[in-house]
């Protein structure tokens, strides 16, 4: 139900701002976003949910969870203006329509995936003690740190390319650098204060990019 309604405010939202139904790449999109996200809607674990949207104490960098999400609503509002009211950008060539595409679903697969092996897996920086936070090494977590911060470097950029304007992607490129700046910083603070992390992060040597950073 929660998966039907955010699809629906979804339409609605993009159909308010571009004001028109012929935008095939617009609504692929949104198709792509949304199935992508199912699976996680339909199973994530209830505590991560709360989790994630109201955090318990000890949060720091609360900060970035409100610049991203003003970022990479900038961009989706910048893009539907942009192709469905005033054009603003030169025709997109169909080959980057389809590969905004398949990073979008790659990227958000990714952290889909992500999410889905770790119930931790909260939208700030902070050791959830009380529902005994330990370190998730399954599924992603084996060859990278961060996957789910890779995932959103791989999907929000290019929801630009695959709606079609050029000039949304001003605000996608600053998405790029607010993970990375996440990125760091709790990598930091869990090596700090997350018990094993040094030793996870010994046999687990990458970031986000493996064998790079």
């Amino acid at each position: 139900m929660r998966w039907l309604i955010s699809t629906g405010i979804t339409v609605a939202v993009f159909y308010a701002l571009a004001g028109r139904w012929d935008l095939p790449w617009l609504w692929a999109t949104a198709v792509v976003a949304s199935l992508v996200t199912l699976p996680l809607t339909l199973t994530i674990d209830p505590d991560l949910a709360r989790e994630r949207r109201r955090p318990g104490p000890g949060a720091v960098d609360r900060v970035t969870r409100v610049i991203m999400t003003a970022a990479a609503g900038t961009q989706v509002v910048i893009a539907c203006l942009d192709v469905g009211r005033f054009h603003w950008s030169d025709r997109i060539p169909r080959a980057l329509h389809i590969v905004g595409l398949v990073l979008l679903a790659g990227g958000f697969g990714l952290v889909t995936w992500s999410a889905a092996v770790n119930r931790f897996f909260s939208s700030v920086v902070r050791i959830q003690s009380e529902r005994g936070h330990a370190i998730v090494t399954t599924g992603p977590y084996r060859y990278l740190r961060h996957p789910g911060y890779l995932g959103m470097l791989l999907g929000y950029p290019v929801i630009a390319l695959a709606i079609g304007s050029w000039w949304a992607l001003i605000p996608g490129a600053l998405c790029v650098l607010i993970v990375l700046r996440r990125t760091m910083l709790e990598d930091a603070y869990l090596l700090e204060h997350l018990p094993g992390y040094r030793e996870y992060a010994a046999a687990v040597p990458s970031r986000l990019i493996p064998g790079v950073w």
